[in-house]
């Protein structure tokens, strides 16, 4: 990748990457970082359903029933298929 003087270089990761860095630290049981890897995840992408599953179901493993009951209901709200 060439870089021109003044260019700006972005150096924001994709919310797949941070998903899938939650995905790891959920599965190692390090779920408060999982759930904000997610939650920067979905400032990046917040139409995206399957991420906000996933941030549901990692609040419902901290026992943080009511937050993930908001965060299925936002999904259901975007696509009553799911």
């Amino acid at each position: 990748m060439s870089v021109k003087t003044g260019e700006v270089v972005r150096l924001q990761r994709p919310s797949a990457y941070w998903m899938g860095r939650a995905v790891r630290h959920r599965r190692a049981g390090n779920r408060r970082r999982a759930a904000a890897l997610l939650r920067h995840a979905l400032s990046l992408s917040p139409t995206d359903s399957d991420l906000r599953m996933e941030y549901a179901r990692t609040l419902q493993e901290m026992e943080c029933y009511e937050a993930s009951n908001r965060a299925a209901f936002g999904v259901l709200t975007q696509d009553p298929r799911r």
